[in-house]
């Protein structure tokens, strides 16, 4: 850290830009940050973050709502809301992918699974090949499987939560995991008698999704259905 401050010290001394000359500051929160030194950090971000410089100011800003959300200085809705303006002011690197990581993270931790998943599923194809576009699909299939196999999604009206599983239905993993994802959410139409709904989720899943043993069981289900429904 000696080496930063002395690299810093010596940058701030020069006649760079004002630009440059934010850079090197929001470099510096970073340090202060690192160091435990969370006040000075956080008036050294919002400073920059005031600056209308994009390309420091967004994620002087970032920086600052997550002290913030740390301290328990603003609720998670309050920053969320922040976050979303950030989200549209800087688009197309590391930055934004953090800004929608964070979005994602907050809105799950509210219960805001639909939120979410916009968020999260917002950044698309244009940031794949960045460092954390991995990690960021991963949150997406976390926030989908913790939805609709380990039971977040429970708590929903069965047609919502049909709902929200035909707008992501993209996220849907092959294989088993996908089929009981698929089954479970049959069963809750099934119990309050939405027979037409949950012939049509097993039918797509027969017919687009599966093939052998599985297809099989799947198809048995279906048949099941059908009877229920009077349709033999």
């Amino acid at each position: 850290t000696e080496a930063a401050r002395a690299l810093i010290s010596y940058c701030l001394s020069q006649d760079i830009s004002a630009g440059e000359q934010l850079a090197v500051r929001l470099v510096q929160a970073r340090l202060f940050e690192l160091e435990g030194q969370t006040d000075r950090a956080r008036a050294v971000y919002q400073a920059v973050g005031r600056a209308p410089l994009d390309q420091v100011a967004v994620p002087a800003r970032l920086a600052a709502v997550k002290i913030d959300l740390a301290r328990g200085a603003v609720t998670p809705i309050e920053a969320a809301r922040g976050l979303e303006g950030l989200r549209w002011r800087w688009r197309g690197d590391t930055t934004e992918l953090e800004v929608i990581r964070t979005l994602g993270e907050l809105y799950m931790s509210q219960g805001m699974y639909r939120e979410a998943l916009t968020a999260l599923r917002s950044a698309g194809t244009r940031l794949s090949r960045l460092p954390g576009a991995e990690a960021l699909q991963a949150d997406l299939a976390r926030v989908f499987r913790a939805l609709f196999l380990e039971g977040g999604a429970d708590g929903m009206p069965p047609i919502q939560a049909l709902g929200l599983f035909y707008d992501f239905r993209e996220l849907t993993p092959i294989g088993a995991d996908g089929d009981e994802m698929v089954r479970r959410l049959a069963r809750r139409l099934i119990d309050v008698d939405l027979l037409d709904q949950a012939a049509e989720l097993l039918k797509h899943q027969v017919e687009n999704r599966l093939e052998g043993v599985a297809q099989a069981q799947v198809a048995a289900d279906l048949a099941v259905v059908y009877l229920m429904d009077r349709q033999p």
